[in-house]
Parts: C-alpha cells; structure tokens; sequence
C-alpha cells in the first residue's frame, strides 16, 4: 500500500497549538496515513543569514520568524487529538539530546499513541547542522555518522534490554531500567541518508530508507547500492523508500504561483546550500523536478516517477501562505490524488 502523510506546521510566526490541531485533524478526517514533523532544537538554521545581526536577530524575535517546536513533544500532543494516523518525525537527529533521554521520549510517544509513532533518524544534513553540533553539543561536526551509529545501537540496547548498559566511543551508560519499553516491538527506524557512506547506515541498521529532495533517477541507482551492501553483509531484507516532496496543489495557474512562490525561493535556497557540495542542479526546473507541483493529474504522473523508482511511502511538505491555501491542498490532494492509491 502506497502511504501518503502531511506534514505539520511546527515552526514560523504562523505556526501556533491551533493550527497544529487543525491540520493534524483535517489529515485525519481525509485519510492520509500520517503527519509529521521535523526536528529542530534551535533556531540556528532558521537565523543563520542574520545571527550577527542584533537588530534584524530581534526583530525576527518579536516576530515569531524563528519560532520552531519541539518534535517529540509536538508528536505527543499531536497523539492526543489523533486517533488513527501514525506520528512521525523527519528526520531526528539523535546527538541533540542524552541518548536515554530520547530512547525515553521516543518510547513515550509510542505508549501514548497506542503504537503509532514513526521514527527516522538521521545525522544533520546540512551545512547549517555544523553550528549546533559544535556550538550547542560539543560534538564534531564530522564525527556525527559515528556517533548517530551509537545512538542506534544504544536505542535498540534500551528498547529492548531488562536492564540496559552500553559502552561506546561515544555513549555510555550502564544498568537503565528503561520502562515503558515501546508497544512496537521492535520499534522500526527509517534511516536518513544522501551518501554511499549512509547507504552504509541504511543496510546495517535501517528499517526504512527515507530522503527528501532527490531525482527518481538517484534513488533507483541508490536502490541498487543498497542491495549490494545488503549483500554483503548478509542483510536478508527489502528495505522500503520514502521520499519527502515539497508539494504544492492546485486547480488553476493563478493558484499554485500564489501559494507556491515563496515556497520555491526558499528550496532553491536550501537546495542551492545542501547540493553544491555535489555539484547537484539547484535550478528552478531541478527544484520542479523534485518536487510535487502542479494540477491533481500533473502531480499523479509526478508521484508515479518515483513510485517506478521504488518508493512506496511520501511524506508531503504543502508550501501555503495562508492558512485557508493550506487547508484547500490538504483536502485537495485527498480527493483527487490520494484515492488513486487506496
């Protein structure tokens, strides 16, 4: 079965508890499968283009520009006004927190869900991650592949262990009575990943393989790197696609450049600073290409591409200006995309 999930406005001057409880309920009330979050301790990546600047850093303040949620709280109230969608979040970034802390959180969610929550995990994608890691968590920036591999480990050790110990490089602990355990058993974890080095990850660890912002083309080819390694070590499993799209619906040209504008700026933007690095197209037909925009019928063949490259799961990060533009794609793309898939 194709998944389809929405994700939750947790962050910006726009966002606030009842927004959150609206868009999680409309998803719900439409049929898609779940919504989800990202993961944000600081406003870092929010204000990086201004941070020096005391001034604007202000404004941007009393402006609730910089305003970002929690993720695994987010999730918890999100469980408390859900009862059938799944919680997830994309992407947590394990080193921003104690490992038995969040093996705590994660556990909880899953509990106060009845086993709904969906976890990925990943190492900070981006240039803007090297802040926080070596500012905020005393944490080297390039060893945080390393140390996200503990935290896997030491997650799988506190989930599942009487009484839990592990001893690494990075993480350590010894003797945790860490209860309640999580009511998924074992409680699955997509891992986040754009490199041959985190395909790695992918094959030793992953439940799931989950990215955001890529050509089909890539993740076919990455597919294949990722049995191969598979193979060699002896990994007898189909590790199931998910793919993050920026997504912008809409019946009429006038509404998808309104609601779609800014949206694409501020991809061209990010895409402009995460792919340089690999020389990746951050044009505006690349950006289109890897996004989900246009009418119902232009976005099913735009969605068939990367089911044909092996996805099987979505996860739709609607662009809107105001709240009104983001509720019609919602129900939009409900009624004339997602039963397609059903």
């Amino acid at each position: 079965m194709v998944k389809f999930g929405v994700f939750l406005p947790f962050s910006g001057p726009k966002t606030s508890p009842t927004l959150l409880k609206k868009v999680a309920m409309k998803a719900e009330e439409f049929g898609f499968n779940e919504v989800y979050v990202n993961d944000q301790i600081t406003s870092y990546q929010y204000a990086m283009s201004f941070v020096n600047d005391e001034t604007k850093l202000r404004e941007a303040a009393a402006n609730r520009r910089i305003d970002t949620f929690e993720s695994l709280t987010t999730l918890a109230y999100a469980a408390s006004i859900t009862e059938k969608v799944q919680l997830g979040v994309h992407v947590l970034v394990p080193p921003r927190r104690h490992p038995v802390t969040v093996a705590k959180q994660v556990a909880n969610v899953d509990n106060l869900s009845g086993g709904r929550l969906w976890l990925g995990v990943g190492i900070g994608s981006v240039e803007t991650s090297r802040h926080d890691y070596e500012k905020t968590y005393k944490v080297g920036f390039e060893e945080r592949g390393a140390v996200v591999d503990e935290y896997i480990e030491a997650f799988r050790v506190l989930w599942s262990d009487l009484k839990a110990s592990y001893h690494g490089k990075y993480v350590h602990f010894e003797d945790v009575l860490l209860y309640p355990k999580p009511v998924q058993k074992p409680l699955p974890m997509w891992i986040a990943s754009r490199t041959s080095a985190a395909l790695r990850r992918v094959a030793k660890y992953g439940d799931g393989w989950t990215l955001t912002r890529e050509f089909p083309e890539y993740i076919s080819k990455g597919r294949d790197v990722l049995r191969k390694y598979l193979d060699e070590i002896g990994r007898k499993v189909d590790i199931p696609v998910c793919f993050q799209a920026d997504t912008c619906i809409a019946k009429n040209e006038d509404d998808l450049k309104r609601w779609s504008e800014e949206g694409v700026q501020r991809v061209r933007a990010q895409g402009h600073e995460t792919y340089n690095k690999r020389s990746i197209d951050s044009s505006l037909e690349a950006v289109l290409r890897r996004s989900f925009m246009g009418t119902p019928d232009q976005i099913s063949r735009q969605v068939q591409r990367y089911l044909d490259a092996g996805v099987n799961r979505f996860k739709l990060m609607f662009m809107w200006k105001e709240e009104t533009d983001f509720l019609k794609q919602i129900e939009l793309f409900a009624k004339e995309v997602l039963p397609s898939y059903r």
